[in-house]
């Protein structure tokens, strides 16, 4: 079987399995998914949801996160891993945009990894879910079931992934394909103990019926 036949018929089991797949972060305006996207790296998204109500509510704009206080940023930011670096790391986020891009996100993945503290996970996560185009967004639990697929080597970084996926994945089930295979990471094909006697897609597993976590 071809690659991109397998890959197609893996995304048509599990957009019926997840027809809800979606980010899982909280926001309700641009600049807090961007923001959130930043705090989440190796970080997970509940935890960064438990911080987030508190931080927008206090700094409600770009402009006013760019003059946070950055002890007090830590302070609320404790709960979530890295929090002294990422404390930082949204405050120049904010600061950037409002004086590059007078308070405007931009729109496409080269000016977005302009911006500190985003890569190209978070610009994905931005171009796909909130505007709405194509993107593949390689999270940890993308990394991991794209591996144990054998859709991608073992051992790629999260950026050779994106753009060997995208070699075999069509433009306009991206998005969805993402959001999909990080839910069944999230829910059957987890890190240390995958529930393969429950998965529906062990006929293109690599690790099956071993269950082994590649």
């Amino acid at each position: 079987m071809k690659i991109e036949t397998k890959v197609c018929k893996i995304y048509e089991i599990l957009s019926r399995l997840y027809p809800r797949a979606k980010c899982h972060l909280l926001y309700s305006e641009p600049h807090q998914l961007l923001i959130s996207g930043i705090l989440s790296a190796q970080t997970l998204d509940s935890r960064v949801n438990s911080v987030t109500p508190k931080l927008f509510k206090e700094y409600p704009t770009l402009k006013s996160i760019s003059q946070a206080d950055e002890s007090y940023l830590r302070t609320l930011l404790k709960p979530v891993g890295m929090f002294n670096i990422k404390s930082k790391r949204i405050i120049e986020a904010a600061a950037f945009i409002e004086n590059e891009y007078f308070g405007c996100i931009p729109e496409t993945i080269e000016e977005l990894v302009r911006i500190p503290g985003v890569g190209r996970k978070t610009a994905n996560l931005f171009i796909g879910e909130y505007l709405g185009k194509p993107a593949i967004i390689v999270d940890t639990h993308f990394k991991r079931v794209t591996a144990r697929l054998c859709l991608v080597e073992e051992g790629m970084t999260p950026d050779e992934i994106e753009f060997e996926v995208m070699k075999i994945l069509p433009q306009k089930i991206r998005t969805t394909f993402s959001f999909s295979v990080g839910d069944h990471g999230r829910e059957v094909c987890k890190a240390r103990k995958p529930l393969c006697s429950i998965c529906c897609i062990t006929k293109y597993c690599c690790s099956y019926p071993d269950g082994i976590p590649r």
